[in-house]
């Protein structure tokens, strides 16, 4: 067994930057595994935003609207209400929208011309400020179908239609949740989806060193020259290879244990195994490519940085695959990250949104891959070993 005690006496030399690279990720994923935890996504609260409401019609319908607005806003009075304090106040996030209703908004809107009559300050683009528009113009056509059947409306009228629009509006729709996602399942595929680029640059980093220093051509002739058969001397590498990727995806099955329980072994769970041990086969046999693809050990860390983050980048790993261009996603197939995540996505959703043909589609076009590199390597290999 020298070769096999000789790869693991190299690979010692690089435990320390193999720990470091598996010690920043499960930090990163304990950190964010904590934070979500108790996150229920079925768990809707309104937002609540800093108003501030300047009412100078004082009627009835302004009141309603500014009543309106404040159920579920919190209202910050300023100090005035001069053009350079409001900016001010929006700049430094005091305040998230500023509103003036007008002198004469309620004969206006009796008469159907108070659609831009109140003047709304916010940060434009934002989020805060659609909410808060959508609001306004939501009571004021609500309020407005109301009135719209009334000749001369009087005091009383008003209260009435003002009456009918906060029962319109206090409405909600009932909805019940006909699937439910294992949360602890989403959490485990959000852990995972980060090993495309870990595995790649584990991979890269500590396995191709190794094999581009047993390749160099001093010792493929010593090597020739001893007792070991050739066919013992590439079996012994082979379960060296073996063993450092199965030692990499048992932390991380026990890191999934630890933080989001016995779920792991559960099917869904079990499928994500079997989905990181086909993608760490694929970062293996890229680490078996490169190790013959040059013979400088020096350049290897950024083989890795390149390979790792242009998959992830391009596969949906670093950005979801939802937030991608077509064209990214159509040339992002040519990737066996994009496929991982594909994989990854489909399992969890499998048996609502996905069927188990798809699922396993997937996790086979990515074994297909693995099998695509290692005989591309072992052609380049056999291609330099006759010259």
């Amino acid at each position: 067994m020298q070769v096999f005690k000789l790869y693991f006496k190299i690979l010692k030399t690089m435990l320390g930057q193999v720990l470091m690279y598996i010690g920043i990720f499960t930090g990163i994923s304990v950190l964010l595994f904590n934070q979500q935890k108790n996150n229920d996504p079925f768990d809707y609260k309104e937002a609540s935003l800093k108003i501030s409401i300047v009412d100078n019609d004082n009627s009835a319908a302004s009141q309603a609207l500014n009543k309106n607005l404040t159920a579920s806003n919190e209202l910050i009075e300023l100090p005035d209400y001069e053009s350079d304090t409001i900016q001010d106040e929006l700049y430094n996030r005091n305040v998230s929208n500023v509103i003036i209703i007008p002198n004469g908004f309620s004969d206006a809107l009796i008469k159907n011309e108070a659609g831009d009559m109140i003047t709304v300050y916010n940060l434009p683009g934002t989020m805060m400020a659609s909410i808060v528009t959508n609001n306004i113009n939501n009571y004021i056509k609500t309020l407005r179908a109301n009135l719209v059947s009334r000749q001369n409306v009087s005091e009383a009228d008003m209260k009435e239609c003002i009456s009918l629009t906060d029962t319109a509006l206090a409405k909600k729709a009932d909805v019940e949740i006909t699937s439910h996602i294992d949360t602890k399942l989403s959490l485990i595929r959000d852990l995972y989806r980060y090993l495309a680029y870990l595995f790649i640059a584990l991979a890269v980093s500590s396995v191709s060193p190794i094999l581009v220093s047993l390749y160099k051509k001093d010792v493929n002739v010593r090597q020739n020259c001893s007792a070991i058969k050739q066919s013992s001397y590439n079996m012994q590498l082979f379960l060296s290879i073996l063993l450092t990727g199965v030692g990499f995806c048992s932390v991380f099955v026990v890191l999934a244990l630890v933080l989001a329980g016995p779920v792991i072994f559960s099917l869904k769970g079990l499928l994500y195994i079997l989905n990181m041990v086909i993608f760490m086969t694929i970062s293996l046999a890229i680490a078996f490519l490169v190790a013959n693809i040059t013979s400088t050990i020096n350049v290897l860390s950024m083989f890795a940085n390149i390979i790792g983050l242009g998959c992830s980048f391009l596969g949906g790993v670093f950005v979801p695959i939802e937030m991608l261009s077509d064209g990214v996603i159509k040339a992002a197939h040519f990737l066996p990250s994009y496929w991982y995540i594909a994989g990854n996505n489909s399992i969890l959703t499998m048996g609502t949104q996905t069927s188990v043909t798809d699922t396993f589609a997937k996790l086979g076009i990515e074994a297909l891959f693995a099998l695509a590199i290692i005989l591309v390597a072992l052609t380049i290999q056999k291609i330099k070993r006759t010259a």
